[in-house]
C-alpha cells in the first residue's frame, strides 16, 4: 500500500440528533509526488451504515502535485437510530490502482444524544373520590395489546428474502446484508448464458420474497465474469503482456528478478495466478524474470519514436516522458534515466526528457477504438478510453468512436491525454451446453474487493465500475 494523501476533518466529532443531517468537511492534499485521479468513500465501523453517507459534489477529484481541495460529507442519521457514538473514516485513492495507492483518513464521529428524561407529574390531591379514569385507561390498555397479540399471530415479523437478481455480485451482497443476509464464500456460481452483463446475477436461492433461512445464507448464481489466466511462462515480457492483454487481463508493473539454469535471461520464470486459474477481468498477473542486464542505449538526439524503437528492440520501453522548452528540434531527447552505457534488467523503462513541442489532435471520430488508439499513440498522444451504454434503439455500432476530447485539430502538447467515448458492446449471445461452475475461493476474494468501489450515487448505495472497464 502506497499512502498518496493528506486526510484532515475539519471537525473530528458532531452531534446531531436521530433523522437529522451531519454536515462534515475533510481537506485532502495529494502528497504523492505526481497528479491523479482520486477518488473517495467513506468506510463506517459498525454499526453505522454506509448507505447513511453521502459525498457532496464529485467523488473523484483531479488532483496536481501537491494540490489541496475539500471532500464535503452529509450523515443522514435514520430517524429510528439509536442514541449513541458512530464512527467512520474517509478512504481516498488512486483511482488508477485503488488497491494499492490510498490513504485512510483518522477516524471521527457523529454523536446521538440520549433523549432527556419526561418530567414527572405533579401528584393530584386526593379528594375521597375513585379515580375512574384508571379504568377507561385499562380498558384501552387491554385492547391495545389484545391486539397487538393478534397483529403479531397473524404477520410474520421476519422480513422476507429480497430479490437481487439483475443487480451485479457487490450490489447483491450489500442488499443482502442490509436484509441481514450474507453470501457464503462457496456459494457463488458462475453461469454462461449470454443473456446478461458479466458478474449480473441471473438466479438465486432461496427465492425472492421466501422465507429468511435459518442460517442466514443465500447462493447466488451469476452470469460468467472470470477468465481464464493463460500461461506466460517462458515469455519475454512484451510478449506475455499482449497475450494477458487479449486475455482481458494486466501485467503487474511491480516485476521481480531471479537468476535461473533453466531459463534464458528475460524470460518469465513464474506467474500469478497459476495458468488456466481463473480470475475477474482486469486483474493483474504478477511475473518473475529470469535475471539479465541489457546495457541501455545513447538516446541523446534522437527523436521520441526512434528512441521509443532503439528501446524496444533491446527489451525496454519508454517510461515517463517529460518536456523542456530548452529549443532545438521539437520532440528530441535531450536527456535519459538510466543514462547510456548502464546496466538494466529486461523489461525496465527509460525515462525521457523531449523538447516540448505542440501537435494537432488527429481527427479519429468514427474510427475502430483500436486503430484510433494506434493512431494517438503514432502521434505521441496518450489515448484514454471512455465506453458507455448505447441509447434505446441505437444503430450506432459498437467499439466505434462517438466522440474525442480534445476535439480534431486542436493544438496541444506531445503527450497529452485524448478521451475516445464510444459505445460498448452487448453481452455475447452463447448458443449450446450451459456449464455451471463454482468460483473459485480466490476469485471471491477479488469480486468482494470490487465492494471498495461502492460509492453513493444520487442518494442510492451503487456499485461504479472501475476506470480502466
Amino acid at each position: 500500500m502506497t499512502s498518496i494523501a493528506t486526510v484532515k476533518p475539519k471537525l473530528d466529532r458532531a452531534t446531531g440528533g436521530a433523522g437529522e443531517t451531519v454536515q462534515f468537511s475533510f481537506a485532502v492534499t495529494n502528497t504523492a509526488g505526481r497528479a491523479l485521479a482520486m477518488g473517495a468513500r467513506v468506510l463506517p465501523e459498525a454499526p453505522a451504515q454506509e448507505a447513511w453517507f453521502k459525498l457532496g459534489g464529485s467523488a473523484e477529484r483531479q488532483l496536481g502535485k501537491d494540490d489541496f481541495d475539500q471532500f464535503d460529507l452529509e450523515v443522514r442519521l435514520p430517524a429510528d437510530a439509536a442514541p449513541g457514538t458512530y464512527k467512520f473514516r474517509l478512504l481516498v485513492y488512486s483511482t488508477t490502482a485503488p488497491g494499492e495507492d490510498y490513504t485512510e483518513g483518522p477516524t471521527v464521529a457523529v454523536e446521538i444524544p440520549q433523549p432527556d428524561a419526561p418530567a414527572k407529574p405533579e401528584p393530584k390531591p386526593d379528594n375521597g373520590k375513585f379515580p375512574w379514569w384508571i379504568v377507561a385507561v385499562a380498558g384501552v390498555l387491554v385492547l391495545l395489546i389484545g391486539g397487538g397479540i393478534l397483529a403479531y399471530l397473524l404477520i410474520d415479523g421476519a422480513e422476507p428474502v429480497p430479490d437481487v437478481t439483475t443487480l451485479t455480485l457487490d450490489e447483491a451482497i450489500v442488499k443482502l446484508e442490509q436484509a441481514g443476509l450474507k453470501v457464503a464464500e462457496t456459494g457463488v456460481t458462475e453461469e454462461a448464458t449470454g443473456q446478461a452483463d458479466a458478474g449480473t446475477v441471473i438466479r438465486q436461492a432461496p427465492a425472492a420474497g421466501a422465507d429468511q433461512p435459518e442460517d442466514k445464507l443465500v447462493s447466488l448464481t451469476i452470469e460468467q465474469l472470470t477468465v481464464a489466466v493463460p500461461s506466460v511462462i517462458g515469455m519475454k515480457v512484451p510478449a506475455a503482456k499482449t497475450l494477458l492483454n487479449d486475455a482481458r487481463l494486466n501485467l503487474a508493473n511491480n516485476i521481480s528478478y531471479e537468476r535461473s539454469s533453466q531459463f534464458a535471461g528475460g524470460a518469465i520464470i513464474a506467474q500469478t495466478p497459476a495458468a488456466n486459474q481463473r480470475a475477474i477481468p482486469g486483474h493483474d498477473v504478477t511475473v518473475t524474470v529470469a535475471e539479465e542486464l541489457i546495457r541501455v542505449p545513447d538516446l541523446r538526439g534522437k527523436s521520441y519514436t526512434d528512441a521509443r524503437v532503439a528501446l524496444e528492440t533491446l527489451g525496454l520501453s519508454v517510461g515517463k516522458v517529460s518536456y523542456e522548452q530548452t529549443g532545438g528540434a521539437p520532440d528530441t531527447v535531450i536527456r535519459q534515466q538510466p543514462t547510456e552505457s548502464a546496466e538494466t534488467n529486461a523489461a525496465a523503462k527509460v525515462d525521457l526528457w523531449l523538447v516540448e513541442k505542440k501537435i494537432p489532435v488527429p481527427n479519429v471520430k468514427d474510427q475502430e477504438v483500436t486503430e484510433a488508439q494506434a493512431q494517438l499513440s503514432n502521434a505521441g498522444l496518450k489515448p484514454v478510453l471512455f465506453p458507455i451504454a448505447p441509447p434505446p434503439n441505437s444503430t450506432a455500432p459498437a467499439n466505434q468512436v462517438q466522440e474525442q476530447r480534445p476535439a480534431a485539430n486542436t493544438q496541444v502538447y506531445t503527450g497529452t491525454e485524448v478521451t475516445l467515448v464510444y459505445y460498448k458492446a452487448p453481452p455475447l449471445r452463447i448458443i449450446g451446453e450451459l456449464r455451471p461452475m463454482k468460483v473459485q475461493p480466490q476469485v471471491m476474494n477479488q469480486i468482494l474487493l470490487k465492494t471498495r468501489e461502492l460509492k453513493q450515487v444520487d442518494g442510492d448505495l451503487r456499485s461504479v465500475a472501475p476506470a480502466a472497464e
